[in-house]
């Protein structure tokens, strides 16, 4: 397929070849045949999940690989602030240092007075290392209130600073 793939790019039929997947620590390895000018990871860079920061992010940026971030809502799971599941009536199936991470997170967006949906595309796109964020709006009113929070720029530095305060567990937020 790589034969076929490289044929097409020198033919003109193509011109960047790319790879996906969700596993942050595999694709790794795939990305260091040096074949691929851009990769889409999905669930592996957001507020929730930092594990491509650790080798999928640092490899690409060695390779100049563009990077696309899927999913950086985590698939609803940032969409809002689930209030009754995390912090009123706890749900059985979200674990304690989930809630707490997702309760951490809750008044970080309420303190800031931001949307919990533009603080997390936000934070992938203040990654330099990151080409684009994949946001996969369902309404034009979703796709609009991603386009003005990606509008908005980078976050601020002390609002990154407490994003990336060292993880407790697997939490990302110091947990309370």
């Amino acid at each position: 397929v790589m034969d076929v793939l490289n044929d097409m790019r020198d033919q003109g039929k193509t011109q960047f070849l790319g790879l996906g997947g969700t596993t942050a620590y595999e694709i790794t390895h795939v990305l260091d045949t040096g074949r691929f000018d851009v990769l889409l990871s999905a669930f592996n860079y957001d507020l929730l999940w930092r594990e491509a920061e650790h080798s999928l992010l640092p490899a690409a940026k060695k390779r100049q690989t563009g990077v696309i971030c899927g999913s950086p809502l985590h698939q609803g799971a940032l969409a809002k602030a689930y209030l009754d599941d995390v912090v009123n009536t706890p749900a059985k199936w979200l674990n304690p240092p989930r809630r707490r991470q997702l309760r951490r997170l809750y008044e970080l967006v309420n303190d800031l007075g931001m949307e919990l949906p533009e603080l997390a595309i936000r934070f992938i796109l203040s990654n330099p290392d990151v080409t684009t964020v994949l946001t996969g709006a369902r309404t034009v009113g979703e796709l609009e209130a991603n386009v003005a929070s990606a509008s908005r720029g980078a976050l601020p530095d002390d609002v990154l600073n407490e994003l990336k305060a060292k993880p407790v567990g697997f939490a990302v937020f110091k947990l309370l």
